[in-house]
Formats: C-alpha cells, sequence, structure tokens
C-alpha cells in the first residue's frame, strides 16, 4: 500500500493506493470503490500473479518506485492484529532471564496461546517515526515478528485448512512499553500505543515464499 507521488493519479480517499510491487515499479490497483475490502484486493493480487504467469505482463501502468512512498499495507477500518506471546521457546526463556522483561509472565512454556490485539491506532508504516512516550514509560523494547496475513473470513477452521486462509506474510515491529506491560500483567496498554506498530512495507503472497514447510529465518539489519 502506498502514496503515489503524482497529482494527476487517482487514489482513494485516504491518498494511499493498493498495488503490486514488481522489478522496481509499482503497479496501483483500481477499483471501482474507494475503500476496497481486503479480498477486493487480495482477488486483484491473483489476477495480477495469473496475467505474470500467462503472458509476463501485468496489464497496469506502472510508476518508478522513486515516485513511490510505502504506507503500512493495513487497512485501519477493517483490520485487527492479533498477537501471540511468547510464541517461541528461545522466547520463553529470555522472558525470564532478561531484566528488561522480569515478571512480565510465568518463566514457563504457556500450555495456550497467549493472544493479546495491538489497537489500529499503533499501526504505522515502516518509515514512520516511533513515538517516544514520555511520562509514560522508561522502558522501551522492539521485536521483530512475522505478520500472518489473513486472506478471508473463516470460523473455526481446522488446523489442516488453516493455510488456505493465509493470503501471505509481512514484518511487524512489535514495540512494547515493557514497564507498562510489567504493571498491568495484561498486555494491551503496554504494547499498543500510539505509533507502536509499524508494518510492511510489503505482503508476500505465500505462492512467493519457499516451501513453507520449511523454517523462515528472519533478521534484523
Amino acid at each position: 500500500r502506498a502514496v503515489v507521488q503524482e497529482s494527476s493519479r487517482k487514489v482513494g480517499s485516504s491518498g494511499c493506493t493498493w498495488g503490486a510491487l514488481y522489478q522496481d515499479n509499482f503497479y496501483p490497483f483500481s477499483f471501482a470503490k474507494n475503500d476496497p475490502s481486503i479480498s477486493d484486493v487480495f482477488e486483484e493480487c491473483k489476477r495480477v500473479q495469473a496475467n505474470l504467469a500467462s503472458s509476463g505482463t501485468i496489464g497496469i501502468v506502472p510508476v518508478p518506485v522513486s515516485k513511490v512512498r510505502f504506507t503500512a499495507p493495513y487497512q485501519r477500518s477493517r483490520s485487527t492484529v492479533f498477537a501471540i506471546g511468547k510464541n517461541y521457546l528461545e522466547h520463553v526463556n529470555e522472558v525470564d532471564s532478561s531484566n528488561l522483561m522480569k515478571n512480565i509472565s510465568k518463566p514457563t512454556a504457556p500450555e495456550n496461546p497467549i493472544v493479546f490485539t495491538k489497537l489500529p491506532t499503533s499501526v504505522i508504516g515502516p518509515d514512520e517515526f516511533i513515538e517516544y512516550p514520555t511520562g509514560i514509560s522508561t522502558e522501551l523494547d522492539y521485536e521483530g515478528e512475522l505478520g500472518v496475513v489473513i486472506g478471508k473470513e473463516g470460523k473455526s477452521i481446522k488446523e489442516n485448512d488453516a493455510l488456505d486462509y493465509i493470503f501471505g506474510f509481512t514484518i511487524v515491529n512489535d514495540v512494547t512499553a515493557r514497564d507498562l506491560q510489567r504493571k498491568h500483567q495484561q498486555w494491551l496498554l503496554g504494547k499498543s500505543l500510539d505509533t507502536f506498530c509499524p508494518i510492511g512495507p510489503h505482503i508476500v503472497p505465500k505462492e512467493n515464499v519457499l516451501d513453507l514447510n520449511d523454517e523462515l529465518q528472519l533478521g534484523l539489519t
């Protein structure tokens, strides 16, 4: 999702438009309505992928990446960020040993997933500044996370069918005020202050990711 820096190009009411990134060009999508649903966006992505596979072309006038400012690939009015706490064993041990995370939760692997949300007002783009909450917290922390983007509605989904509901993946910075998290023992406040959830810049369709049965390696630069 991006802001196209061309005054002649029509974009949504938010100033942003969804599109596809391919070979250093951005291909902005056009929709009949200004506020397309996530399903609309993903259907357009599938159409673009099909065009590339069949003819090697996209069928949309490209915009050079130099003319584009990428924003969070997220619709504030329609999306929710669900997060899983202590989601791998090394992190469970880190929670117990790190001074910054002492007394956040039990120093054992949870029997059931720890689920929390990050409020829509916490979401920002990848190049925006994180606001330091002066007077509220003195213990900010960050965690690089793999974001799983759900592509269609579902309920009571069986484990074997879960991948069918995933459209793709992105990256998320899970910013946390550890002192607030420790004080409240309920993670919403410590993790949902304004600007505490940078996302993106891109969503990579699952078809473009290596075999999902293999391990995905995440790193920081």
